[in-house]
């Protein structure tokens, strides 16, 4: 079979490989917002088409500027075993999972927004108040 060795600084992270019927990547990322450093991210995974079922090895280390990445293709029928095999409703289940985390969180930020730059609820009436007590400021003492 086709098999990926993966190299990161000349430490070998795995030799990758699916069989007769299927995907198998590893590539590189990197993404970058303004004001951030970035990230660097060596992907290694598959699908395996007999099973319908993606995979995943061991995490490489972290990349950092600088690193050598290697990808050595080769043949054979050896291969480091997956560490991880899920079928697409797992996959679908962790995506609901995650975006419903997600979305908890966007609430949160949301509310605690609307906290900082709100005045509490019971202050526009307090203020009325004041305004309407004889000797009080034209501003309601603010």
């Amino acid at each position: 079979m086709i098999a990926f060795v993966v190299s990161v600084n000349g430490q070998r992270v795995g030799t990758i490989g699916i069989g007769d019927s299927g995907v198998l990547t590893a590539h590189m990322t990197w993404v970058g917002r303004p004001g951030e450093a970035g990230d660097l991210d060596l992907g290694i995974g598959g699908l395996d088409s007999r099973t319908d079922e993606h995979l995943r090895w061991p995490d490489p280390p972290e990349i950092r500027v600088g690193d050598t990445v290697t990808i050595q293709v080769i043949e054979t029928e050896a291969v480091d075993p997956p560490t991880d095999r899920k079928t697409p409703a797992q996959l679908r289940e962790e995506e609901r999972q995650f975006l419903t985390k997600m979305e908890a969180g966007r609430q949160d930020r949301m509310r605690q927004k609307l906290d900082e730059e709100l005045p509490p609820y019971g202050r526009p009436r307090e203020l009325d108040q004041r305004r309407a007590e004889p000797g009080a400021a034209a501003d309601g003492g603010a």
